[in-house]
C-alpha cells in the first residue's frame, strides 16, 4: 500500500456510520506519517549505498595491503641480492683485482685492506728487545 491509494480511497456513506471529517483527518495523519517514513527510507537507502561503496573501497585497500605484505619479504630479498651483487661487482676495485667468492668475503676483504695498508706504514718492532723500532737496514 502506498500514499496514493490512501488518498484515492473513498468510503460509502451511510446514515449510521463514522464522521467523514474525522476519517479524513485521520487519513491525513496516516498520509503524513507514510510520507515521512518513505522519505526516511529513501535517505537511509542512499546512506547505505554510500557506505557499501566505501566498504568496497576499503576491501580493495585491504586486498592490496595483503598482497603487498606478502611481496615485501620478496622485495627485501631481491634488494639484498642486488646489494650483494653490486658489492661483488665493486670487489675487484676494492681488493686490488682479486675477486671474492662470496659477498661475505667481499665485505671482509674490504675491511682488511685498510688494516694491511696501516701495517705497511708502521715500523717493524723487535719483540725480543722490548719493542724498540729497528731500522730497516739494521743487521742482526
Amino acid at each position: 500500500m502506498d500514499i496514493s491509494e490512501i488518498v484515492r480511497k473513498r468510503f460509502s456513506r451511510s446514515l449510521i456510520g463514522y464522521d467523514i471529517r474525522e476519517v479524513d483527518l485521520f487519513l491525513d495523519e496516516i498520509i503524513g506519517e507514510l510520507e515521512r517514513l518513505q522519505g526516511e527510507r529513501t535517505e537511509l537507502m542512499r546512506a547505505m549505498d554510500s557506505l557499501l561503496e566505501e566498504l568496497e573501497q576499503f576491501d580493495e585497500i585491504r586486498a592490496t595491503a595483503e598482497r603487498e605484505r606478502f611481496h615485501v619479504p620478496e622485495r627485501q630479498e631481491q634488494d639484498a641480492v642486488a646489494t650483494a651483487d653490486e658489492a661483488a661487482d665493486d670487489a675487484p676495485a676494492v681488493t686490488g683485482g682479486r675477486t671474492a667468492d662470496t659477498p661475505a668475503e667481499t665485505a671482509v676483504s674490504a675491511t682488511d685492506e685498510p688494516r694491511q695498508e696501516q701495517a705497511q706504514e708502521m715500523p717493524e718492532t723487535d719483540t725480543d728487545t722490548g719493542g724498540d723500532a729497528l731500522p730497516s737496514d739494521a743487521s742482526l
